[in-house]
C-alpha cells in the first residue's frame, strides 16, 4: 500500500500525470482460494491521463482518490473496499 502511495507522491512532486488503467474480469480470472486461473475474457481499459492540483502528500492523495474515482466509474463491479 505504502510502494502505491509513493507513487501518487513521486507522480506529484514531478508534475507527471497518472493515467488510471482499470482491468475487468480478473476476479473471475483467479478466484479467492483457488491456485489455477480460469479461462475468461479480460479487459484493460485505459483512462485519459489524471493532473495533479499540486506537489505536496495531499495533491498526492487527491491525485490518488481521483484515479481511483475514474477507475470504480468503468469496473461494473462493486467496490471491494466498500
Amino acid at each position: 500500500m505504502l510502494a502505491c502511495l509513493l507513487a501518487f507522491l513521486a507522480a506529484a512532486r514531478s508534475g507527471t500525470p497518472m493515467v488510471p488503467v482499470t482491468l475487468i474480469g480478473t476476479r473471475s480470472l483467479l478466484r479467492d482460494g483457488q491456485w489455477r486461473p480460469r479461462r475468461t475474457e479480460l479487459k484493460v481499459l485505459i483512462g485519459e491521463p489524471v493532473l495533479t492540483a499540486g506537489n505536496d502528500w495531499q495533491a498526492a492523495l487527491q491525485l490518488r482518490d481521483a484515479a481511483r474515482r475514474h477507475i470504480l466509474t468503468r469496473l461494473e463491479e462493486p467496490d471491494a473496499a466498500a
